[in-house]
């Protein structure tokens, strides 16, 4: 009897553990490690927005974009104030080639968190999608205001001094962008286009 209460008790010990673990695995970089934990949390709890939510970013990184629309939606669904579904959501519309939907999708996340700067640098994206040069420089200026050292959105500014013919500013801002992501393709193409050496 003293064996199965101690084994009880591992018992009891260890389930926590494996489903931190499962937690974890349902965030991880490895996709189908991910895609796989997601689903047995969502089969454990399937009101679990988390586990929609993380699921969806794997699915998009492995290409399965339907998939992944499906999941963000149910994430917005079972938590409607998870404004980074929201966020995600509206890049894959933007994927799509849908800038308007995708803009409602970024303005709805900003609603929710207007300190998001990462929604605000995708408003940029769409307007500059549609050529809408003045909005996108604005979404960009308050992404950059929230977040100083967001290296996409300065090189996104700096694609729009370059459209609007302002050399000086787009080479700021492109050289900008690489003192924070010496890595950032967006900005060394565009100081390649200006003939200019990162």
């Amino acid at each position: 009897m003293l064996r199965t209460i101690t084994l009880l008790a591992a018992l009891a010990l260890t389930a926590p553990a494996a489903f931190a673990e499962t937690q974890r695995d349902c965030a991880s970089d490895n996709h189908e490690v991910a895609i796989a934990a997601c689903t047995q949390l969502i089969k454990e709890n399937p009101k679990d927005a988390t586990a929609y939510y993380n699921r969806g970013i794997s699915y998009r990184q492995t290409g399965k974009l339907d998939l992944a629309m499906a999941d963000y939606t149910r994430a917005i669904e079972l938590d409607p104030n998870y404004y980074e579904a929201y966020n995600n959501r509206g890049n894959l519309f933007m994927a799509r080639g849908d800038n308007k939907r995708a803009l409602q999708e970024f303005d709805a996340a900003i609603k929710i968190n207007p300190k998001y700067a990462i929604a605000h640098n995708n408003r940029g994206e769409a307007f500059e999608n549609m050529n809408m040069l003045d909005e996108a420089m604005t979404a960009y200026n308050m992404a950059i205001q929230l977040n100083p050292k967001y290296s996409r959105a300065i090189a996104n500014r700096g694609d729009i001094w370059r459209k609007k013919g302002n050399r000086e500013n787009a080479i700021a801002d492109y050289k900008l962008a690489l003192t924070y992501d010496p890595n950032n393709g967006l900005a060394r193409e565009g100081l390649k286009t200006l003939g200019v050496n990162p």
